[in-house]
């Protein structure tokens, strides 16, 4: 067998990656393939052929792991070369910028502060040292709004939906994971969301009522369904507050646990159209979800911009 019949089928393309140097290359290749021992040959190429400085050359990778290993691999090859340039590559290799986007990042911000607008002395937290600020600064931001009359509405309107503090402060975490995109993406002055309007569902949940009279036979199963709508409307009217209200109805919606259920129930003979009264049935839950996303959509905004503006402070 010859040598040629023994390199790989993409030889040419290695190859360009080692020797077309003054050119940018996008490489896309599979797991294994041999991505990091071309980088690594295009490396050795440029400090050894081109007399690069080791400093002056950036390789960039994803994990800590794929640095080490990148790492290593270099300081390998410069040290089976032996030769002068070698050597000076070896004695750089350590401050080299070889390592993760973020850790070449904050070299790049440590480096230049006062170019990339912060203050020098300014210290770039590792993620450990984020989740700690984060924390802390949850903490105060917490107790502040909790504090705060004005954000105490929207803050119960979502708890009546079973939307707590952890989960926000998930997404306060979320936001300041991606802190970047938050005043593009989120508006920062959402307004006060609408009141509930228990009233319109009220109406809603008596012209279904009003069905009950279509009914031939008083024993017929289908008017169990009309009972219990009976009481969600009952429940619903005599609610304490608006908080309640907003409360009650999520537990009457088409997910909620008060529901009506069985509606496949009651005989045909009994009813003019039994299977319009069962669709029509299935409405006051429909209502109950768009009364209550008519609010909480809103109150989401609201207090995603509080959120927003927390994570930009």
């Amino acid at each position: 067998m010859t040598d040629d019949a023994r390199l790989p089928a993409d030889q040419d393309q290695r190859d360009r990656i080692r020797t077309e140097r003054d050119e940018t290359l996008f490489v896309e290749a599979g797991a294994g393939s041999g991505k990091t021992r071309a980088l690594v040959e295009r490396i050795e190429s440029l400090v050894l052929e081109d007399g690069v400085p080791m400093e002056h050359i950036a390789a960039i990778t994803f994990t800590e792991k794929a640095a080490a290993e990148l790492r290593d691999r270099i300081r390998q090859r410069f040290e089976a070369d032996g030769g002068e340039r070698a050597r000076e590559a070896l004695e750089q290799l350590d401050g080299a910028a070889v390592g993760t986007l973020h850790s070449f990042a904050q070299r790049i911000l440590s480096e230049h502060p006062v170019e990339a607008g912060l203050p020098p002395g300014a210290e770039v937290l590792d993620e450990i040292g984020s989740q700690i600020d984060f924390e802390e600064r949850w903490r105060v931001f917490l107790d502040e709004l909790l504090d705060d009359p004005t954000i105490a509405r929207p803050l119960l309107i979502l708890d009546a939906v079973r939307v707590k503090l952890d989960a926000l402060r998930t997404v306060a975490q979320q936001m300041s994971e991606n802190w970047d995109l938050v005043e593009a993406r989120l508006p920062l002055a959402a307004p006060e969301p609408p009141r509930f309007r228990v009233d319109d569902l009220l109406r809603r949940f008596d012209t279904v009522l009003e069905l009950r009279h279509e009914c031939r036979d008083p024993g017929d199963h289908l008017l169990e369904a009309f009972d219990v709508l009976q009481r969600n409307r009952a429940a619903l009217a005599g609610a304490f507050d608006e908080i309640d209200a907003v409360s009650l109805a999520h537990e009457m919606g088409t997910k909620g646990a008060n529901r009506l259920k069985k509606l496949n129930r009651g005989r045909a003979a009994n009813w003019p159209d039994v299977e319009a009264v069962r669709a029509a049935l299935t409405d006051p839950a429909e209502a109950c979800d768009a009364a209550v996303a008519a609010v909480t959509r809103p109150t989401l905004d609201h207090v995603g911009a509080r959120l927003g503006r927390f994570v930009l402070d």
